[in-house]
């Protein structure tokens, strides 16, 4: 089993794989489809991240190469997917999402866990909340090329996707496993394809992730890099993350200027 990640510019892809080598996986960066295609040590690896180099891109333009780099991890032997976000929520997130479900078809699920709490980026009744500000109170709100305009997770990407979007509160997640449960699958029942996760702590996220393997849904997870790491271990793939003493610091894609 292989885990493989599409992220939408190669700075998320340094980052985010950054974070999964820290659990010791072999973990390789690819530029785009087509170096990952033609590499032949990708298949000896853990982890792969792949760019689509999308972020900017018009929104049928990014479905297309999502589509592309997902077909590539495909055609690598990935078996576990995921779907690396800016914290700030730039880019095409929804039409992303699409890409990848369809490519891969079946029964996958998106979770979606916004939060990356060791860079103070928090998802709370549905806002995104950066640094303690709401963040279309942040300056990224006006940023030239993918300005966010809309700090309510769940109304964003309904926005950009075709797929129904739901939200899990925090009520929900506080409660533990049995009443996350309870939630997710009534949130399926009502024809959630897109489920979008409130967490404060890692140890939400964690709940996220181990409530996830107990399912046993097939996931497509959603997230700038911490809902991954911990739904692979929770998954036997990879090891306990090892610390750097940088949790607190965040990577140049996630400052907001």
């Amino acid at each position: 089993m292989m885990i493989g990640a599409v992220t939408d510019d190669f700075t998320g892809a340094a980052s985010a794989g950054a974070l999964i080598a820290r659990s010791q996986a072999r973990t390789g960066l690819f530029l785009d489809a087509v170096a990952l295609e033609d590499s032949e040590e990708a298949r000896c690896l853990d982890a792969v991240f792949v760019s689509s180099n999308s972020r900017h891109l018009k929104p049928e333009d990014a479905y297309r190469e999502v589509c592309k780099a997902t077909k590539a991890l495909k055609s690598t032997g990935v078996t576990c997917f995921s779907k690396k976000i800016d914290t700030t929520l730039r880019g095409r997130i929804g039409n992303e999402i699409d890409a990848m479900l369809d490519t891969l078809g079946g029964d996958m699920v998106a979770v979606m866990v916004p939060a990356m709490p060791q860079s103070r980026r928090i998802c709370l009744n549905g806002i995104s909340i950066i640094d303690g500000t709401v963040l279309t109170e942040t300056p990224i709100a006006q940023d030239v090329k993918t300005p966010v305009k809309d700090a309510f997770v769940p109304r964003l990407i309904q926005g950009q996707s075709r797929r129904k979007v739901e939200l899990i509160s925090i009520e929900n997640v506080d409660r533990g496993k049995g009443t996350l449960k309870c939630a997710m699958i009534d949130a399926r029942e009502r024809g959630g394809q897109i489920l979008v996760m409130d967490a404060v702590t890692l140890e939400h996220i964690d709940l996220i992730a181990q409530t996830c393997v107990e399912l046993g849904w097939n996931v497509l997870a959603v997230d700038p890099g911490a809902f991954t790491m911990k739904l692979n271990y929770r998954r036997g793939m990879i090891k306990e993350e090892v610390s750097t003493g940088a949790e607190g610091s965040t990577g140049p894609e996630e400052k907001v200027a």
